[in-house]
Order: structure tokens, then C-alpha cells, then sequence
């Protein structure tokens, strides 16, 4: 009795104490049971679900969006895959058609039934609260006859402690407890939406032990003088015929060996890249047993060319496990360890050779020397041969109603250990970077590149077009305006704003 004066009691409520209601069941279900809203807590438009057996049963119809700066409520934007109910008739049509309808003595059960919810639908209207048709698409489900919340057709359970006990999960939301429901399980992926919290968590429970495609094939031989294995031994030496005792004399030493040489670096790359990248490989990677093999681009550099880019791996190995920039004014080497992320690729900062010209914050070595610092790592700071291992790893994403949400689209954090050595170390700790995944990934403020599969194949389709027309196109953060070129041929954009 109590529950059936609830839903009665919901289904008369107006849109606004429908959705404070509902928010606050979203909410005590999917945290501790707090019971006043955070500031990041995303509003939702809740609705009636059609359907005689759907009385009770309520669903999340929209997501308001933030308020607006004068206090006021946000626009709601419809919800994906939610239909609404065709438009109901005006109220006082369907009053007068009801009272009709009941007033007739030969009057069917289902013209009854037919006209009370040609009212019902027609009094929500007036109230502002729309109906939406049953079906798999809904999203968020509040039963209140059974007392139960579903989403995605799937009930709410606790995070897993592997997904909640994660890193990155603690850096973006802190150590609290969240309810998700898994919506999507594939091969290597697991999928859980937060509820109440307009974010998804696509956890990834074994690492992949792939490596970056190998593109580079022209080997650079690094020229390492290997000493000799073991110091020189004295040795006994007696002339032919004389009886003086033997002669203590010293056998040189064997002349170093000369491991490598650079027999495929080009006229313009052998004046300054052996110079100041040899004595890195030496000093790391001059292993005669396992040595770093060293590929560059197969075009050869410049004369005026200032900067050299350089991959490495083992031997047996099909892809890229090191990355070196080599500078040439500053004559500064930087080495980047390659990381995975959800089954990507990213390159982090991991050794330079003088710290006082990289983005990342690093300290050189503090301890006690027996001798002095060469003159190439006098400032030198890091691990070259720092790499990782294949491990679990969550791919945080959150949707565009979320407030601090700035492209109206998808996002996806990008924790800080990918961006070491890409971006200052002082905006790493002031801020916290999401990345647009509008195709191809950017991020905010970059121009994108074409898409790789352009159905045209014009040779003037490319990002810089001369003789191209050009379009406006509207920065989603900014809302800025830039010409945009575009294909002469086929009319595609050659580069986007994000």
C-alpha cells in the first residue's frame, strides 16, 4: 500500500521534484549514500516509461546540461536511443474526450482505458514530464514497485577492487566507493559505466606484448672503442746464450677494439651526430653480447637539419622499445621509454644528458664520484635503459554532460606518466589533461591530421592546400573561428580544429 501511494504520489509530482527525487536515489545508490549532490554530479531529466505494467517505473530521459552562469538550469539534451511517446493530445481535449467516453453507457473497457491515459499522458504534459517507449534502449531505470535500479538492462554492483584499487581510478576520483555496471565485456576489455557519474572505465586486466611497428631499417653503427678484456701481465724474457737472470719486462697492452663503425650515416649526418650520441651508446649500450641495435630514417638528414630521430631495440625483437632525439645546437640527447595504456602506444621521458634543457623535471645525480663528470653528462639525469613491462591498465573516459567537460564530446584522461617530457613539468602539476576522441585522436588547440582512409585521391588532398577553397570551422573549447582548406577535387576537410 505504502509503494502504491509513492508511485501515485510520483507520477503526480512535477518535472523538478520528479528529478530531485530520482537524482537522489542515483545518487545514495551509487556512493556511500550521501544524500546532498556534489559539485561534479551531472543532473538528469527523468521521464514515465509507456506502458500499463510501467507505472512504476521511471527512466532517465536526458542529461541537463551544466547551469548556465546566471543560476539557472541548463538546457536537457535527449538522450541516445530514447523515442519519446507521440505528442499527446491538449489537456482539455483530453479531459472532455474522457469524460465523454465515461459518461457513454455502451462505453468498451478498452475505450475506458484507451481515454484514461489520453488523460494520464495529457496531465504529464501539462506537467512538463515526458513518456518514452519501453524497450532495450533505455538507460538508467529506477523501479520504485520493486525497489530496484538497473542500467543498460544490467543491475549496479560494486567496482572490483582490481578496477577501483587502480592508479589512475584514484587520481581522478579518489578513494570512494562507486557502483558500476558492466555493460560491455570483449576479449581483452571490460567496460564498466559509473552511475550517477557520467563516466566509463574501460579496464584492461593483461598487458599485450606487442611493440610499435618498426618503420625505420637503416642501421646506424655507433663507432665504441672496446678496453682491452684484462690488464697487462709481466712476463719473463731471456736472451738467446745469456746466463743473467731473467728479465722482468711489461707486455703492451692489446690496442682497443674498434666494435663498429658508421658505414651507413650519410656525409651530412656524420659531422655531428656520432659526436653526441656515440658517447651515450657507449657508456649504456656497447654490450659486445646483447648490443642496442640503432635504426634511422632511411631519407637521409639535411645539411641544415638540427635535429636526428633515432629507434632501438634488442635483437629478436619486432618492434621499437627505445626512442632517441638527438639535438644538434645543444648537443643534448633525449631517450624516451615507450609505455602502454590501454593497449597504446606512448612515449615517456625516461634519461637527458643535460637536464637544464628538457620539459621534464629532473635531478641529476647527487652522490659521492671518484672521478669527475665527462664533459657530455656533466648535467645528465634519468635512466636510459628504463622500459616497462606489459601490466593492467583502465581507460577513463567521460561523456559531454560532465561540467568540466569542454569539447561537448567523448574525453579520455590522460594520466601524467604519458605526457612526461612532452609537456612543462609545471602545467603536469597544475593541471589535469583529457584528450578529444573525435577521429583522429588531438588534443585541445591542436589541428588534426586528415583521416588516413580519404576516399579521395587527388594529390592536392593534403592538410596544407594552396589551391584548395577553405571553410570556417568552430572550435568546440574556444569557440573560435579559423579557415579550415578543403580538397579542390572532392570538397573533404584537409584539417580540423578540435
Amino acid at each position: 500500500m505504502l509503494r502504491r501511494k509513492l508511485v501515485g504520489w510520483l507520477r503526480a509530482a512535477e518535472q523538478a521534484e520528479l528529478d530531485g527525487v530520482l537524482d537522489g536515489v542515483v545518487r545514495c545508490s551509487a556512493t556511500s549514500g550521501q544524500l546532498l549532490p556534489t559539485a561534479d554530479e551531472v543532473p538528469n531529466l527523468w521521464a514515465y516509461i509507456a506502458g500499463d505494467a510501467n507505472a512504476g517505473r521511471f527512466t532517465q530521459f536526458a542529461i541537463k546540461a551544466a547551469p548556465n552562469k546566471e543560476g539557472g538550469e541548463g538546457a536537457a539534451v535527449e538522450g541516445g536511443g530514447l523515442a519519446p511517446q507521440n505528442p499527446p493530445p491538449h489537456p482539455d481535449q483530453a479531459a472532455e474526450a474522457a469524460r465523454r467516453v465515461g459518461a457513454a453507457d455502451d462505453a468498451a473497457p478498452d475505450e475506458l482505458l484507451a481515454a484514461r491515459r489520453a488523460a494520464e499522458a495529457a496531465a504529464a504534459a501539462a506537467r512538463g514530464v515526458p513518456t518514452v517507449r519501453d524497450g532495450g534502449a533505455l538507460n538508467i531505470v529506477v523501479d520504485v514497485m520493486v525497489m530496484q535500479m538497473t542500467l543498460r538492462a544490467s543491475h549496479p554492483q560494486a567496482l572490483p577492487d582490481a578496477v577501483a584499487k587502480m592508479g589512475d581510478v584514484l587520481d581522478v576520483f579518489g578513494k570512494v566507493p562507486m557502483q558500476a555496471s558492466l555493460v560491455e565485456r570483449c576479449e581483452h576489455r571490460e567496460t564498466y559505466s559509473l552511475v550517477g557519474r557520467a563516466h566509463e572505465l574501460g579496464y584492461w586486466p593483461s598487458g599485450d606484448d606487442r611493440m610499435p611497428k618498426l618503420e625505420s631499417f637503416r642501421s646506424y653503427y655507433a663507432q665504441v672503442m672496446i678496453p682491452p678484456p684484462s690488464p697487462p701481465r709481466p712476463s719473463a724474457l731471456r736472451p738467446s746464450g745469456c746466463s743473467c737472470p731473467s728479465l722482468q719486462v711489461l707486455t703492451p697492452p692489446p690496442p682497443p677494439l674498434l666494435c663498429c663503425v658508421w658505414q651507413e650515416l650519410y656525409p651530412s649526418e656524420k659531422k655531428w651526430i656520432p659526436s653526441i650520441f656515440d658517447p651515450l651508446y657507449a657508456a649504456y649500450f656497447a654490450d659486445p653480447l646483447n648490443p642496442l641495435l640503432v635504426y634511422l630514417p632511411e631519407e637521409p638528414l639535411p645539411e641544415s637539419a638540427q635535429l636526428a630521430y633515432l629507434v632501438a631495440n634488442y635483437k629478436g625483437e619486432p618492434g621499437v622499445r627505445y626512442e632517441f632525439f638527438v639535438y644538434r645546437a645543444r648537443k643534448v640527447v633525449h631517450a624516451y621509454q615507450v609505455l602502454q595504456h590501454g593497449r597504446r602506444f606512448y612515449r615517456s621521458l625516461s634519461y637527458t644528458s643535460d637536464a637544464r634543457f628538457c620539459l621534464r623535471s629532473m635531478q641529476p645525480a647527487t652522490d659521492d664520484r671518484s672521478s669527475l663528470w665527462p664533459d657530455w653528462c656533466r648535467h645528465a639525469a634519468g635512466d636510459p635503459r628504463a622500459c616497462s613491462e606489459p601490466a593492467p591498465s583502465v581507460v577513463i573516459t567521460r561523456e559531454w554532460a560532465f561540467p568540466a567537460n569542454l569539447s561537448l564530446g567523448t574525453e579520455t584522461y590522460l594520466p601524467t606518466r604519458l605526457l612526461l617530457g612532452l609537456l612543462p613539468q609545471a602545467l603536469l602539476q597544475r593541471y589535469v589533461f583529457w584528450q578529444v576522441m573525435i577521429p583522429p585522436p588531438c588534443r585541445l588547440g591542436d589541428v588534426c591530421p586528415p583521416p588516413s582512409s580519404h576516399p579521395c585521391s587527388s594529390p592536392w588532398c593534403a592538410p596544407s592546400l594552396a589551391r584548395g577553397r577553405t571553410r570556417t570551422t568552430t572550435c568546440a573549447a574556444t569557440r573560435a573561428t579559423r579557415p579550415t582548406p578543403t580538397c579542390c577535387t572532392c570538397g573533404s576537410p584537409g584539417a580540423r580544429t578540435c
